[in-house]
Order: structure tokens, then sequence, then C-alpha cells
């Protein structure tokens, strides 16, 4: 079949693109991790903070919920309370969730180089996935502004809006609940 007139030049621009994108992998964090990966963690959790969330959000508010230097040793007890799949993509972190056996998911978030790719949804289908299997048959969220829109996508319904303190300062954030669909 002919190619039609400028078609040739999208096929070359589409190879290009296909040619870029490495596979994704969904792994679990490990307790012997907690060298490097933890570290990883924290830098995606902050990038994603401070680059994503900025537009609804103060300074004074990115600050307190991820401060710099990070809190490790909070994060220490943070992972080692929940259930934490990192998404990989080419060696580098890209995306991470982080759930609990009673179908909290308590963090979800993507590195700002890699945000609106599908990476959050992969996240939080494996996670969905996972605590099917458990027999979990509802989530439950906190949510920020940013990540509301995520959420809503994913069949999530606001029960409320909340003030919260962190660090001293006041953040608003969304409690949001869905029904399993595995």
């Amino acid at each position: 079949m002919p190619i039609a007139r400028g078609q040739s030049c999208c096929r070359q621009h589409l190879q290009a693109i296909v040619g870029k994108i490495t596979t994704m992998q969904i792994r679990e964090f490990r307790p012997t991790d907690l060298g490097a990966d933890l570290e990883a963690v924290v830098a995606l959790f902050t990038a994603s903070v401070r680059g994503l969330a900025g537009s609804a959000y103060a300074d004074q508010q990115l600050q307190a919920w991820a401060p710099d230097p990070p809190d490790l040793e909070h994060w220490r007890r943070k992972i080692a309370s929940q259930n934490l799949l990192l998404a990989e993509q080419a060696g580098e972190l890209v995306g991470m969730i982080g759930y609990e056996q009673d179908g909290h998911v308590d963090v979800l978030f993507t590195h700002p180089d890699h945000a609106r790719q599908g990476i959050a949804a992969q996240l939080h289908a494996e996670a969905e996935r996972r605590l099917a299997e458990q027999g979990v048959h509802e989530l439950f969220t906190e949510s920020s502004e940013v990540a509301r829109p995520f959420f809503e996508r994913q069949g999530y319904q606001m029960e409320r809006r909340e003030i919260v303190a962190v660090r001293g300062v006041e953040l608003h954030r969304y409690r949001m609940r869905r029904k399993a669909t595995i």
C-alpha cells in the first residue's frame, strides 16, 4: 500500500519515539533496600511534591510537606509499616505506591519527568491486584489537590475535604474511597 504524502515523516517520528521507550518494571521495596533505595524513594517524593504540587500549594506548605533536608527516619518508619511498590525504567526510579493491608493507599508519587505517562495507573492497578488477592474489597486514600483528579479517574469518590497540620503548617487534602474493581 502506498504511503500517503506526509505519512512517512510521521511514521519515522513514531518509530524514533517507540525506540526510546523502555519497559517499566514494578518491584517490591525490600528491607535490604534501606540504603540507596531509601534515598531514591525520598528524592522521588521530594521531586514529585516540589515539581507537581506547586500550582496548588504555597511554598511554605511544600517545604512542610517535603522538607529539605528530608526526614529519613520518618521514611524508614513509614516504609516499615506498609507495602511499597517501586516503578523503574532503565534502572531509574520513576514512581512508587505505598499501601496497607486494610486497603489504605498511603503514598502514590511519580517523578515529574515521568508524570502523566500511565505510571501511577499501573502502580495503582498492581497494588489493587495484590490487595484483592488478600480479600480487600475497598480502597481509601487521603489525596492532595493535585492527585485528586487521578484518584477520581480510578473511581474514587470524595468523602470530605480535610485540613491537616504538617510540621506546624496547614495543608488541605481529600479523604476518598472506592470499591475494588478486581
